[in-house]
């Protein structure tokens, strides 16, 4: 009795460990997803700022008298902001995306792990 008694506290013991390491691995993983949302939902909102600040600039730019009118140096100023928040953003999702993969290499888990 008391060495059955014994082994069902070590397996008791070893399914506490295993679920310990899995929830810890989920848990990393669902924060890692979480960051990747927040990267790509503020992705979307400087996506849809962009658009509306070049629906603005075509409707200045159709103002002044089309293209040809706009003044050289405000396009160029425009134009400047604009590809430094790409630049930005770009160089930011980017390190994102790479951290959630190293993070979460999908090779480490198998399909068993999200039961």
């Amino acid at each position: 009795m008391r060495r059955a008694v014994d082994r069902l506290r070590e397996e008791w013991s070893q399914v506490n460990r295993a679920f310990t390491e899995r929830h810890s691995r989920w848990t990393k993983c669902r924060d890692a997803w979480r960051s990747l949302h927040s990267s790509c939902r503020g992705f979307g909102e400087w996506l849809d700022e962009a658009e509306s600040f070049m629906a603005s600039w075509k409707v200045e730019e159709d103002e002044a008298g089309g293209p040809e009118q706009y003044p050289i140096a405000e396009a160029k100023a425009k134009q400047k902001e604009l590809e430094k928040q790409v630049t930005y953003f770009s160089n930011y999702c980017s390190l994102n995306l790479l951290a959630f993969v190293n993070q979460n290499h999908v090779k480490q888990n198998n399909f068993c792990d999200f039961r």
